[in-house]
């Protein structure tokens, strides 16, 4: 079969001896000991997260392993990388397929093969190291295939493509960890010895900032250096990655509170402890801003980031100025060391408490409030938390209908104070608030004390309607997902069911599905489990031509014409319980019987609380 693949390339596309020498890439790979899969792994097609039209992309490389959640091991290029079956990838969708040399192309065939990325010449010499010389020389047909059409010889100089996709590798290391630097430096020396071509510009820098990073002289414990070198060494992907898709636009600067949103995780621990010292961390970030030494950041253009590069996004958290957009990206744009230092001057005479109260609200043209500014509420609330009461009774005065209040509320929750002292001001706070606001702060509150925000929150869903007027994805019943989701007791989660129950149709899939996006967290899989349990003998169905108006685009199951309420829960439990099924608009009453049976199988073996009887709804 293989003899054949090769034949065919080599007859229809590039003579044999275009084909470069294997042994020199073998032995340029041996000599750098360049990542290499286990003899006994083999060769797939790995998706590769992106595809074409409605099927998935494959390209090749070696399967290391396959774990018991569905998630695999690879080996693509010179990068290992661990595919998940719920991340990035649509239900269903196989990780991997057998490895064959025919060239799917056909969307009949349900995937596409690619065979131009650089990972496959890789792969070439990869199998030819392990002896598989006639399968390497036909992936690298198929390699050349892909570039014929441009006029590009793609194996003008293959010793010096391999030697560039090391280097590349090697950069990509650094990305990964300070625990990694050592090992690279020493490789990169021992490559730009080898390859003199590739020591220039930002590769040749890159060696210089990393010798430099390795060499240096540890800071004090406990000062800000220390903290921003330990946040440089972790892993921290693009920050780029953190903007929404709507947030690209030149019609007003985006501010990404790296530290304080959602998305902040315990790896950004070192850079909040700078930021919450206020003004006193400003003087050592501005030493550090022409700081050349390497981080694991990566900015969004691909470079990795230098220490005086976060020490100046450090600085924009804590000044509180938004940023000004760069007109060709719409992204961000880094301000020079020249306007910190000016900006310092300026500010350094200021009291800080009166400096962060002016910041601590996003405001509109005529002064109304519109959201917070995280980090000059937390900063508050670490060093002047006797301002809370006030701001929040400020905030209750001045904001708009659709302000954001979380901000403040997730101050207030963080702030070192008694538990007694935080739950007081965030109950107030909810009191002064409308519904929808009031949710939000109840469920800031229940991360803080569970029975006061229990308490709080039950006499909001009990009078809640039956009906809905208008949209129904705006209503409270709906939005107060995202407080069940945050409160682990029985009481609140009994009383969402009943309220669905007594919804109309459209409503109750709204809350539905809102509590199945909801991040309930290990706490409360199992009332998830429960919840929607009781809805499998529902049997009212929703029409969505009914009501178009009150449904909308991203109503749920949108594609969906009817669907009874029974069949969208049995959908979201086999999501949950890592069913393959995947329902289709076209499904008839047998195979939606199917599915429910398979569920209910599969909650034989889980165990939840008793929230209530499976029931029809509208009781």
């Amino acid at each position: 079969m293989i003899t054949l693949w090769i034949a065919v390339c080599v007859g229809s596309f590039l003579p044999l001896a275009k084909i470069p020498d294997l042994k020199p890439l073998v032995d340029f790979a041996t000599r750098h000991r360049i990542p290499m899969p286990p003899r006994d792994a083999p060769l797939v097609f790995a998706h590769d997260g992106v595809w074409s039209g409605d099927v998935g992309v494959y390209s090749p490389a070696f399967l290391l392993e396959q774990k018991s959640d569905g998630s695999i091991v690879i080996l693509r290029g010179l990068d290992r990388e661990t595919l998940k079956p719920t991340t990035g990838f649509h239900k269903g969708e196989r990780l991997w397929l057998k490895f064959t040399p025919v060239w799917v192309d056909d969307v009949r065939g349900g995937f596409e093969t690619e065979y131009g990325f650089i990972s496959t010449f890789v792969c070439a010499v990869q199998l030819a190291a392990r002896g598989d010389f006639a399968t390497a020389r036909g992936l690298l047909m198929r390699f050349a295939e892909g570039h014929v059409g441009n006029g590009e010889d793609p194996f003008k100089d293959a010793p010096l493509t391999l030697a560039r996709c090391y280097a590349d590798h090697l950069e990509h290391r650094v990305l990964q960890g300070a625990a990694n630097w050592r090992d690279v430096r020493a490789r990169m020396e021992v490559l730009f010895d080898d390859v003199p071509d590739l020591k220039i510009g930002q590769r040749k820098a890159l060696l210089t900032d990393l010798a430099a990073t390795l060499d240096a002289k540890p800071p004090p414990e406990g000062s800000v250096e220390a903290f921003l070198l330990d946040w440089a060494g972790r892993p921290a992907g693009s920050t780029d990655s953190l903007l929404p898709d709507w947030a690209a636009g030149p019609e007003e600067p985006v501010w990404v509170h790296l530290l304080f949103n959602f998305e902040a995780g315990a790896g950004n621990a070192p850079a909040r402890e700078i930021v919450l010292r206020g003004f006193d961390a400003v003087p050592a970030l501005l030493a550090l801003l022409e700081d050349r030494r390497v981080t694991a950041h990566d900015a969004f253009i691909g470079d990795i980031e230098r220490v005086g590069d976060l020490a100046g996004e450090l600085l924009q958290e804590i000044a509180g100025i938004p940023p000004e957009n760069d007109p060709l990206t719409f992204r961000p744009a880094k301000r020079s060391p020249a306007y910190w230092r000016t900006w310092w001057e300026r500010t350094r005479g200021v009291k800080e408490r009166g400096y962060y109260t002016s910041r601590v609200f996003r405001t509109n043209w005529v002064g109304r409030v519109t959201g917070v500014n995280p980090p000059a509420a937390q900063i508050i609330a670490h060093k002047f938390p006797d301002l809370l009461p006030a701001l929040c009774e400020e905030f209750s005065k001045r904001a708009g209908s659709d302000a954001d209040s979380s901000g403040l509320a997730d101050a207030v929750a963080a702030a070192p104070r008694a538990k007694e002292e935080r739950v007081k001001i965030l109950a107030a706070f909810a009191g002064r608030e409308p519904v929808a606001r009031r949710l939000d702060l109840l469920g800031t509150l229940a991360r803080v004390d569970v029975e006061a925000s229990t308490q709080l929150l039950l006499p909001i869903l009990a009078p809640m309607p039956r009906a809905a007027e208008g949209p129904y994805g705006g209503y409270p019943e709906v939005t107060a997902a995202w407080v069940v989701a945050e409160v682990p007791d029985d009481r609140v989660w009994k009383e969402y069911l009943r309220i669905a129950r007594r919804a109309d149709v459209g409503l109750r899939l709204e809350m539905i599905d809102r509590l199945t996006d909801a991040p309930v967290g290990k706490k409360n899989r199992e009332r998830l489990l429960a919840y929607l349990a009781a809805f499998l003998n529902d049997e009212a169905v929703r029409d969505y031509w009914a009501e178009p108006k009150k449904y909308g685009k991203g109503s749920p199951a949108a594609d969906f014409e009817k669907i009874a309420v029974r069949d969208f829960a049995a959908m979201k439990l086999a999501d949950i319980l890592g069913l393959d099924d995947e329902p289709d608009p076209a499904w008839d009453a047998i195979q939606w019987a199917k599915l429910r049976n398979a569920v209910r199988r599969k909650l034989a073996g889980e165990q939840w609380p008793e929230l209530g009887p499976p029931g029809s709804g509208n009781r």
